[in-house]
């Protein structure tokens, strides 16, 4: 992000989880450990980013300035600063600065700074299958989605003719690892393929100077996926009938995978469904859907073999301007080095990952 900005792009930074969290950290911030959430939020002025979303509003304000602030969904958050207050300093250093409730206002509006910083909610923003959840699905119901966030993000930044670099961050996949909770998972990659969407519709109006990675820092879970077993979803014919009732679907799900369905969950998508409640089908369909997922991982064969980090090997998908450059990398530390080489861009970075 320092060698994009130093070469005149506009650059941004999109997270689902707390702004000072490890990932959205590194390309905010400057610091010695990924612990020092107090160091790491006030280095975020300094950084220049020009767009920045996320969730870590307690990290964006003291409680010298305000007593506590409202989030998105209207509930009081305080403030983990002790001393430093990052919202003046983010004013300070030029940022039109939307805290918790008071970003839903721009965030939903065509309005689009040119520096702006959003910290939505609460720590890291929640998981997608838990707002559907009966009990959120009503209060969540407008909290931003990462396709959502990622589209603000692109329209702020496209604005700049000299070129952008923006980094999204699906960070909730690898939270419901953590949790050992595939219907999390299922839900947070389907996110994840919209957010890709977004993407896509944005390289495919300029395809010649748009360069898209797709990659982890690490692994989370060891999975492990039986290749016969999965194999056998080639011989289901159709999908999930979710234009028929609660019993059809139940037969469809027990027929293929010898599993009964979670009924109120499925009740709770053919309900929203029915509604149209939240304007398109995936959302839709996405706490049922997510609940019948787990039920099928589990007749595929796949494991998650642990809640941490794993040594697997991580993709690195790469299209579009500049790609057949990554043809040999062999780590994604060479990522950075790869960019500055293909941009021409000074590489401060150090020694070459690659030397």
């Amino acid at each position: 992000m320092d060698i994009a900005s130093k070469n005149g792009l506009a650059t941004g930074v999109v997270s689902m989880a707390d702004f000072t969290d490890a990932t959205p950290a590194t390309f905010l911030s400057h610091s010695d450990s990924r612990n020092k959430n107090q160091k790491i939020a006030k280095g975020v002025s300094a950084s220049n980013v020009d767009v920045i979303i996320s969730g870590g509003l307690n990290y964006a304000f003291s409680n010298t300035t305000f007593e506590y602030l409202l989030d998105w969904n209207g509930n009081p958050v305080y403030s983990e600063m002790e001393n430093d207050d990052v919202f003046e300093m983010l004013q300070d250093a030029g940022y039109d600065t939307y805290l918790g409730k008071e970003a839903k206002r721009p965030f939903l509006s065509d309005e689009s700074s040119e520096k702006a910083f959003y910290a939505l909610t609460d720590g890291n923003m929640p998981f997608n299958y838990v707002r559907k959840s009966a009990e959120n699905k009503e209060t969540y119901r407008d909290l931003p989605d990462l396709n959502e966030m990622a589209e603000k993000a692109i329209r702020s930044l496209e604005k700049d003719e000299d070129g952008f670099m923006l980094m999204l961050e699906a960070s909730a996949i690898d939270d419901a690892a953590h949790y050992g909770r595939v219907d999390y998972l299922s839900a947070e990659m389907g996110e994840l393929d919209r957010t890709l969407a977004v993407i896509f519709d944005f390289y495919q109006a300029h395809p010649d100077d748009t360069l898209i990675i797709l990659t982890a820092d690490h692994e989370t879970g060891n999975e492990i996926l039986s290749e016969e077993k999965f194999a056998k979803l080639e011989q289901i014919a159709g999908g999930v009938p979710w234009d028929q009732s609660i019993a059809d679907i139940d037969k469809f799900i027990l027929d293929n995978f010898q599993r009964q369905v979670y009924s109120d969950k499925v009740v709770l998508s053919l309900d929203c469904i029915a509604q149209d409640y939240y304007g398109n089908d995936y959302e839709n369909r996405l706490y049922g859907a997510a609940a019948i997922m787990d039920i099928i991982y589990e007749q595929c064969g796949f494991n998650l073999r642990s809640l941490d980090h794993s040594h697997q090997d991580v993709p690195l998908y790469v299209t579009g301007f500049g790609s057949e450059a990554f043809e040999e990398a062999q780590s994604i530390m060479e990522i950075s080095d790869i960019i500055c080489d293909l941009l021409e861009f000074e590489n401060t970075l150090g020694e070459k990952y690659s030397e």
